[in-house]
């Protein structure tokens, strides 16, 4: 099973290798001009790429940690106080 990333703004699939492909590349030649980034559908910079990578990666730990960068932290969204919650009410041993 090929694993696959959707990138809205180019409303494209592309697998996972050629994904890191093109950020590998993205980061070699900041300052090439790519035909669209990563969640931008015009011409994008490398180093735009790059940016728009972390800026992912950054958003899916912060969600995973109960943190929206829209909302702010909510505890009742974190796994860590979901268990530690469970804990206290007798759910978990």
């Amino acid at each position: 099973m090929m694993r696959v990333i959707y990138l809205p703004a180019a409303e494209k699939r592309v697998s996972l290798a050629a994904y890191i492909k093109a950020i590998k590349l993205a980061k070699q030649h900041p300052d090439a001009k790519f035909s669209h980034g990563l969640t931008t559908w015009w011409p994008t910079l490398g180093r735009e790429i790059v940016q728009q990578f972390l800026l992912g990666v950054h958003d899916r730990i912060n969600q995973r940690g109960g943190f929206d960068a829209k909302k702010g932290y909510e505890p009742r969204n974190d796994p860590r106080v979901l268990r530690h919650l469970a804990k206290i009410r007798g759910g978990l041993q």
